[in-house]
């Protein structure tokens, strides 16, 4: 089929079918390798905002055990808290 006007053979058909072929799995290999970047990046933000949330989650707690401990010694001096025997 050099010269456009010659009926196609089989091996002409193989040929333009496996070029379409290859031409497909290189787009699709395309595709796949942006989607996994794409991936890649959503999961590295959402790991860091998630290590960011267990700072400030660890900062909050450290603050209420000492406004809890506040608390005690207020009780204490108030005599408001009962002995335990």
């Amino acid at each position: 089929m050099t010269n456009g006007h010659a009926p196609a053979t089989k091996q002409d058909v193989e040929e333009a079918v496996s070029g379409l072929r290859n031409e497909l799995l290189a787009a699709m290999r395309a595709s796949e390798m942006k989607l996994l970047q794409a991936l890649y990046g959503y999961a590295e933000s959402n790991r860091l905002r998630l290590s960011q949330q267990e700072v400030e989650m660890a900062s909050l707690m450290t603050r209420l055990g000492v406004l809890e401990d506040r608390l005690l010694l207020l009780e204490k001096r108030l005599n408001l808290v009962e002995p335990t025997q």
